[in-house]
């Protein structure tokens, strides 16, 4: 990939052209704030992100979910590390996202790189009635930016936010 070659200044790229890519100054700074920590392998959490853009965990959780649906941004686990790859800000001069919205199915086997097994899409089904489609994905999330990918481990999330009474609006604090 030409944007991982060495001499490439890839930040100026980027500020260059964030003006072609339909997003918001939120979802801009984020960016490029993601960019700046990948150059540097610093760690990058919701948190963290919310201090160095001066937002909300809400509104920094709200902006990543939007660049995800936008195609800007994945979070990937890779080898034992949760990866915020922006690789499509330099593969993509325009980019038109698709109108089919992501469901929580496909978000699952995006985040597992897999298909989901039939016991695990029960267990979604599951989860599906008793939770929002907002607490789901930000266990998933959570689980992810844990590393600790499993649906046991995202089943104990909403168990313990529902043993907590903690309501979606409860997921964001500042």
């Amino acid at each position: 990939m030409w944007h991982k070659q060495r001499f490439i200044d890839t930040m100026t790229y980027l500020l260059d052209q964030l003006q072609s890519f339909d997003v918001t100054p939120l979802e801009s700074l984020i960016l490029i704030n993601i960019h700046h920590m990948n150059i540097h392998k610093d760690l990058i959490s919701l948190e963290i992100l919310a201090k160095h853009v001066h937002a909300s965990v809400k509104e920094v959780d709200d902006a990543i979910d939007s660049l995800q649906k936008k195609g800007w941004l994945v979070i990937e686990h890779f080898q034992g590390v949760v990866m915020f790859n922006i690789d499509a800000c330099f593969l993509k001069t325009s980019f038109e996202p698709t109108q089919v919205a992501m469901t929580l199915h496909d978000s699952f086997e995006q985040s597992f790189k897999r298909l989901l097994s039939e016991k695990e899409y029960n267990q979604l089904s599951l989860w599906s009635k008793m939770y929002s489609e907002t607490m789901i994905i930000h266990a998933l999330r959570q689980a992810l930016i844990q590393e600790k990918l499993s649906m046991g481990y995202i089943g104990k999330i909403l168990e313990n936010w529902k043993k907590s009474n903690i309501k979606e609006e409860d997921l964001f604090h500042e």
